[in-house]
């Protein structure tokens, strides 16, 4: 298996001049950080594929399974690839922001599927795409692909774990963290519909706040304290500093 925690240094987003770039560098961290999940527990491991496959082929606990990133093909390299030799093979296309409704994700697919036709050792051969939103224009089977998935299912699958009684406290904290990562870096929404109720109950909050930190300035001003209210940064909820 790849080590996740050198590989992890080569996909830092940083501002680049070229889009594409960015997107492209986004979209193999998140990669990575799904790989080293999948590398450091079995349950989370085991679980993704049931995710991918719904059962279709089970991962032999006897036999280990390797953990692939940037899998070097003809004319590219494969994202993600899950190998369980003589027994299935996986590879899988990562998306974030990039297209798919495009020539050069059709192409992809086409490569990959010609490189799992090749792994005859396995005799379970199969293609994913994990995309942030489906493209309704855009068919993944039409083009050699076994599925698609998300990440939003992803990210509720990986939740549903969490209600097991048989994680170990390291597992329950890497499915915690791995999820706030997808919520922190955008690829997943995080808030429903109803979140949005409690808008008008919090302005209503901030003000009352605000209000009431002015009155308690005005008292400790007539005590001779000298206080400073931040009230305008919308990154923060009102702070009366003394």
């Amino acid at each position: 298996m790849n080590n996740p925690f050198s590989r992890l240094k080569h996909y830092t987003v940083i501002a680049t001049d070229s889009q594409a770039r960015a997107i492209e560098q986004q979209e193999n961290h998140a990669t990575e950080c799904l790989a080293a999940c999948l590398v450091f527990s079995s349950k989370i491991r085991n679980e993704f594929i049931r995710f991918l496959l719904n059962e279709a082929v089970k991962a032999d606990d006897s036999r280990d399974l390797d953990v692939v990133t940037q899998e070097t093909i003809r004319g590219g390299y494969i994202d993600l690839v899950l190998r369980q030799t003589k027994n299935f093979v996986i590879a899988l296309e990562v998306k974030v922001r990039s297209p798919e409704n495009c020539d050069h994700h059709r192409n992809q697919l086409l490569r990959y599927k010609e490189w799992l036709n090749q792994q005859t050792e396995e005799p379970h051969r199969f293609l994913f795409t994990l995309v942030r939103n489906k493209d309704a224009r855009f068919h993944p089977e039409q083009h050699r692909a076994n599925g698609r998935e998300t990440w939003r299912e992803l990210y509720k699958r990986l939740k549903e774990m969490l209600d097991a009684d048989d994680l170990l406290d390291v597992e329950r904290s890497l499915i915690e963290n791995f999820c706030d990562y997808l919520g922190n870096e955008a690829i997943v929404s995080t808030y429903e519909l109803g979140d949005l109720l409690s808008y008008a109950a919090g302005l209503r909050a901030r003000q009352a706040i605000t209000s009431i930190f002015n009155q308690i300035g005005d008292r400790l001003g007539i005590e001779g304290f000298k206080t400073i209210p931040v009230v305008d940064r919308k990154d923060y909820w009102p702070q009366l500093r003394v």
